[in-house]
């Protein structure tokens, strides 16, 4: 009988550090389960930041912006004032606008700030801007301007809005309202290749409390006008080579009529 004793004391003691490794283990895997369970949550709100980061910002600040095709080519050019590049066939400057570039490097849409035009496959030496001008402007296939519309604005409070379609060596067609004057109206220009100057053909408009057509020659004298003017009668005179009229040939004795200066 003492003999078993012994061998009781130790399976009882065999059990209790069985049953205290089974607590241990418990307790690990309890200890285990929250730091799972709190990496779970930490990677899953890396994931979020993550996510909103890769987001596009609200607001993206740059100095400029060259946009270029598959073949490596700038074809779109964004700034203020836009990117120089050695693609862009121009090289005399740039403003704060967006310019669309062809496969070859001619300016063929741009919009923003005006520049210098080209003109008839150059651009002028000494170009001087009537003032700053902001609107759109279309090229043709070696970058001559050839028609836009715009807002224009001197120091001298000369403002006015624009839309005009171009030749390549010049200006063709244009319609204005033109703040200082008044004037408000379509004007239609001569080729100057063939008359050597800058000249107007036929301006049709209004200006004040008057509404006219008027013809003119190559060498911007009045020929031919028809008017109607507030309060007096409706008017269509023809002038000679120097300027002087014929009198009213709709009312002839029209006192109201005079020779143009």
């Amino acid at each position: 009988m003492l003999r078993d004793r012994p061998r009781t004391s130790e399976r009882d003691q065999l059990e209790r550090r069985i049953r205290r490794m089974e607590r241990q283990n418990l307790a690990l895997f309890s200890v285990g389960a929250v730091l799972a369970a709190t990496l779970a949550i930490s990677i899953a709100k890396t994931d979020q930041i993550a996510v909103k980061a890769a987001e596009p910002p609200t607001v993206l600040r740059v100095k400029g912006l060259v946009i270029e095709d598959q073949q490596g080519r700038a074809r779109i050019l964004v700034g203020a004032p836009f990117p120089a590049v050695s693609e862009r066939v121009r090289r005399d400057e740039t403003t704060a606008a967006m310019v669309f570039l062809d496969e070859q490097g001619h300016d063929r849409f741009a919009v923003g700030e005006k520049f210098a035009p080209q003109i008839d496959g150059r651009v002028p030496e000494n170009y001087q801007k009537a003032g700053t001008g902001y609107g759109l402007t279309l090229f043709d296939l070696i970058g001559n301007e050839r028609g836009g519309m715009g807002f224009l604005s001197s120091a001298g409070n000369a403002s006015r809005v624009v839309m005009v379609l171009d030749r390549p060596e010049g200006d063709a067609i244009g319609a204005i309202v033109d703040d200082k004057t008044g004037y408000a109206g379509l004007a239609a220009l001569y080729a100057p290749r063939e008359t050597g100057v800058e000249a107007t053909g036929i301006l049709l408009g209004t200006q004040g409390n008057k509404a006219f057509l008027s013809m003119q020659d190559p060498q911007n004298q009045p020929r031919a006008s028809l008017s109607v003017e507030s309060k007096q009668l409706p008017a269509l005179q023809v002038f000679d080579a120097n300027g002087k009229s014929s009198q009213n040939l709709l009312h002839p004795g029209d006192p109201t009529m005079t020779d143009f200066k």
